[in-house]
């Protein structure tokens, strides 16, 4: 039972008065009812709320909680005892597990910090409770009450179970060392500290040899749950434990712990201590790597007295972090250590650089790191392991900003190792717009970093073609090497100018080169419209922002698209390649009028430009400059391709005359190596399919020449030239060989509406390549001629006669004369009325090649199918 005692004074002896509540249980009957026997029960654990330094609603009700072995109950007992909560034991708690029952307040406080959630200045009031090994925190709040009820009451709280946590056994004390750290002590008294916002075990502790004192308080009065065991009931238990709530108490961040022979108290180490511990043992990098993980609020935080706010916590550690790795460097590069571990200094060093490079990023302070850091590692000729370090946070954009004094050391770093390509990555994840760009653009250019060079330049000035003419003027110093150069630097300069391409199919999809991420709206409008400009604009300008250090281009006799001749020059093939995929984009639709709308650039980029940049333009311009003797057919070739396969994407942007259109039909059909044929016949399937001929047989020489088999048998089936398709299949040769089948198939068949004449034609030019029909696929050609022309057979069976092709004939005459299951089961057909001498050739051929078959075939014979003197011969020589 539980009783609340209410005592009052007033003046004098006789105004004392103490009012006495029961509020949980019953009294005991006289005569116990042997009809209903109630489970014994008990209060195992009862506290009453404290009072905080913040007003709560809960403060004039006087609450306390309670638990017994089968509910936790809350009851406020002024003005008057009222149950406000109660709850029955979880489901969780495991059946016949050990008795235990715990719980604690813990009042509402101010708060130094709002809470970011709920913008609230006090915390909540929570109670935390137990039972066995199941830990529950549950808040309380108060419901505001609604306007219209106009009432005036006592507070309506609300109780809400926020967490629940499981240990590995049953749970005898718990306490609030502060408002956010748990204190759990286990059965085996195990001390365990959790974190009360996650409810993650921050700390573990053994204290058994402090003999926590503990009495057994419950065992007698529930003996029954224990003793008369019953398997099958829940409730039942496998032990009572003891009492330990009187030896386990918490007090102002302090817990106070009661042995049999002795008193301790203690504190959680705080954070400040345990960095102190780590830097007085030497471990100076566990100490840095300890005090970030502080900082990012990866580790503990709470429960080594940090503050949960981010900004609070922020500027706690942030100085004791600096000066921390201040200390480390001054210990791990000072005289003391230069002449000692002279093997193990390198990973030393190595993880200080990382430990230190971490905490300078995890704050956001990188002026420390380049400035304090890397100067240390620089004075003590460290700075190449500070910079393969280093490389990963760049790699990751977690720096984005280098010094200039650091960025030449960088680039030295990796140029003397002949790192290049490593380079030229981390330079493209560098903020170009902190760069001495006088400085990096030397530095590229003596190092042949162009990839970086580029990305520099469209970053930091929005400039997309200076550098492109840098590389074309490389393009064409190439036609004329001087004897001096070195065959390195030779090789160099060739890779260099292949960068245009996949530089210009970037720019022009609106991806950032070489990254790949995507660009701004309106930057990537001017950047294409610069591009374009530059090569189809036709005047002679070069755009190279007033840069004195570049060339002007050396073909000046080139009066019209002159930096469109230079790559055409240099590679035409991979510019149409690239351009193809640009032809992609909806900028090419036409004028582009968002550019100049980002207030952030220079005004009205595309006053510099030509705003009606599209497709019909590229293609026209492209076809007035390609033309011989400049441009041979091993160019021109490309230019077709890309028109035929373009035109009918864009059937309403590109408009070609039909002069030129049969040029490039032409030009297609007369390619220069059959390296491209196959491209070149794709291309003219593409071009046929928007582009109608007048007069398509003229084309057919043309075609059969270039050896365009798919294009001719499309005009022929168009055309109902059924004999020709069939025999364009024949002068294909083997490359295809289902496609003469399906083709005879076509033209022979019932609902194809060709005339007897045709039909005739279509036999004709069977049975002239009989022998390449019938040994393309014997069984095959044995089924088709039985369905659409079963005259044929004997012209079949003899061009195979004629190659003595037994095993053909043999495959030919099963097909149609002995059909397997199989065969039957793909609807083939066989003969209904097989001609004698068919069968007496299938007879002799099965003697020879198998004997063990014939008899099974002739028992089917029908009387008068077979001859036997014309078989006779062969059945005696097979036995």
């Amino acid at each position: 039972m539980a009783f609340s005692h209410l005592a009052t004074r007033g003046m004098g002896s006789v105004a004392r008065s103490v009012k006495t509540t029961r509020i949980l249980g019953r009294y005991p009957e006289a005569t116990p009812s042997p009809v209903r026997q109630r489970k014994p029960s008990s209060v195992l654990a009862f506290s009453p709320l404290p009072m905080g330094n913040a007003e709560h609603a809960s403060d004039t009700m006087g609450l306390v909680a309670m638990l017994t072995p089968y509910l936790l109950v809350i009851v406020s007992t002024t003005p008057i005892a009222q149950t406000q909560y109660k709850t029955p034991r979880p489901k969780e708690v495991a059946a016949h597990s050990a008795m235990t029952a715990a719980l604690a307040w813990f009042p509402s406080v101010k708060l130094k910090v709002s809470n970011t959630t709920t913008s609230e200045t006090s915390s909540r009031v929570k109670l935390v409770y137990c039972w066995s090994n199941v830990l529950m925190v549950m808040e309380v709040t108060e419901v505001e009450p609604s306007a219209s009820s106009g009432v005036e009451g006592p507070p309506n709280l609300q109780f809400r179970s926020r967490s629940r946590w499981k240990a590995q056994e049953g749970i005898v004390a718990v306490q609030w060392l502060g408002r956010s750290v748990l204190a759990v002590l286990s059965i085996t008294q195990q001390l365990v500290i959790l974190e009360d916002s996650s409810l993650r075990e921050t700390n573990s502790s053994d204290l058994i040899q402090k003999h926590i004192f503990h009495v057994d308080l419950f065992s007698q009065q529930l003996n029954m749950l224990v003793e008369q065991l019953d398997e099958e009931d829940a409730s039942m238990h496998g032990v009572v434990a003891d009492a330990f709530y009187m030896s386990f108490r918490a007090y102002k961040g302090r817990l106070f712990l009661l042995g049999f022979n002795e008193l301790s108290f203690g504190t959680l180490s705080n954070w400040a201590d345990r960095l102190l511990a780590l830097m007085e043992e030497g471990s100076h990098i566990g100490a840095i790597a300890l005090a970030t993980s502080y900082y990012t609020g990866e580790a503990d935080k709470v429960s080594v007295g940090l503050p949960d706010d981010d900004n609070s916590r922020h500027r706690i550690v942030q100085d004791k972090l600096l000066e921390m790795i201040s200390s480390s460097l001054r210990f791990t590069f000072g005289d003391d250590q230069k002449e000692s571990h002279e093997v193990t200094s390198h990973v030393q060093v190595t993880e200080l650089a990382a430990a230190c490079i971490s905490a300078c990023v995890g704050i956001d302070d990188t002026d420390f790191l380049f400035d304090g850091v890397y100067t240390s590692f620089s004075e003590n000729d460290a700075q190449d392991v500070f910079f393969e370090t280093l490389e990963p946070s760049i790699l990751d954009d977690d720096v984005k900003v280098l010094p200039p004094t650091v960025l030449k050391d960088l680039v030295r770093h990796y140029t003397e190792r002949d790192l290049h390509s490593r380079l030229e990555e981390l330079l493209c994840h560098l903020d170009p717009r902190t760069m001495d760009l006088d400085q990096i653009t030397g530095l590229c250019k003596r190092n042949h970093l162009y990839d970086a060079l580029l990305y520099v330049w469209n970053q930091a000035l929005e400039d997309y073609t200076t550098i492109l003419n840098d590389l074309l003027n490389i393009a064409e110093n190439q036609k004329a090497p001087s004897a001096q150069n070195d065959p390195s630097e030779t090789a160099r300069n060739f890779s260099s100018p292949l960068k245009i391409f996949p530089y210009m199919s970037y720019i022009l999809t609106s991806r950032i080169y070489p990254t790949g991420q995507e660009m701004a709206e309106g930057k990537a409008m001017r950047a294409k419209a610069e591009i374009y400009d530059f090569f189809f604009s036709g005047s002679s300008r070069t755009l190279t922002n007033g840069d004195p250090r570049l060339q002007a281009p050396k073909r000046q006799a080139d009066a019209s698209f002159p930096h469109l001749r230079r790559v055409l020059d240099f590679d035409a093939p991979s510019f149409l390649s690239m351009l193809n995929e640009a032809f992609e984009d909806s900028f090419l639709n036409g004028a582009y009028e968002t550019i100049g709308k980002d207030a952030s650039s220079q005004p009205i980029e595309a006053q510099r430009h030509d705003s009606s940049m599209k497709r019909q333009r590229i293609v026209n311009t492209l076809l007035d400059v390609m033309v011989p003797p400049r441009y041979e057919a091993e160019d021109t070739i490309y230019l077709n391709m890309f028109i035929a396969r373009n035109l009918p994407k864009f059937p309403q942007f590109i408009v070609l005359s039909g002069q030129k259109l049969h040029r490039i039909l032409t030009g297609l059909c007369k390619y220069p190596s059959d390296d491209v044929a196959e491209d070149c016949q794709l291309s003219v399937e593409y071009l046929l399919s928007v582009y109608q001929p007048p007069d398509p047989q003229s084309l057919v020489p043309l075609l059969t020449e270039a050896g365009f088999y798919r294009v001719l048998r499309s005009i022929y089936r168009a055309e109902k030239e059924y004999a020709k398709l069939v025999q364009t299949c024949f002068d294909e040769g083997p490359a295809n060989e289902d496609i003469i089948f399906k083709c005879v198939a076509e033209s022979l068949r019932a609902g194809t509406a060709a005339s007897e004449e045709q039909a005739d034609g279509v036999r004709n030019v069977i049975e002239r390549n009989a022998a390449q029909f019938v040994h393309r696929d014997p069984k095959t050609a044995a089924a088709t001629i039985e369905q659409f022309t079963p005259s044929l057979h004997e012209a079949m069976l003899k061009a195979m006669e004629e190659t003595s092709d037994d095993d053909g004939q043999l495959q030919y005459l099963q097909t149609i004369l002995d059909p397997s299951e199989e065969a039957m089961g793909k609807q083939r057909p066989s003969m209904k009325n097989p001609n004698k001498r068919f069968i007496e050739l299938y007879v002799r051929l099965l003697c020879e090649h198998d004997p063990h078959h014939v008899n099974d075939y002739i028992e089917g014979l029908k009387r008068g199918d077979l001859r036997l003197e014309e078989v006779l011969p062969a059945l005696e020589n097979s036995g």
